[in-house]
């Protein structure tokens, strides 16, 4: 889903609800199994290692399903 103002705005204007399209993006494609995470810094290993664990051991796994977009409308 990607749209400036009026692309947003004529999508209500034919009945899509953004925020489901929103919120269903956010589940079927947020979690880490589709994720990448690239750390620089200038702490040692084991600092960093830390802090990626602290920052994002919270992130769901997920599945890693087949991915499957669909486009609507003209492109």
């Amino acid at each position: 889903m990607e749209g400036n103002k009026k692309s947003l705005v004529d999508a209500v204007e034919k009945g899509i609800d953004l925020c489901k399209q929103i919120l269903e993006l956010y589940n079927d494609y947020y979690h880490g199994k589709l994720m990448k995470l690239v750390v620089i810094g200038g702490e040692s290993l084991d600092v960093l290692q830390h802090w990626v664990v602290e920052l994002f051991s919270n992130v769901r796994q997920g599945s890693q399903g087949k991915l499957e977009f669909k486009v609507e409308g003209s492109v």
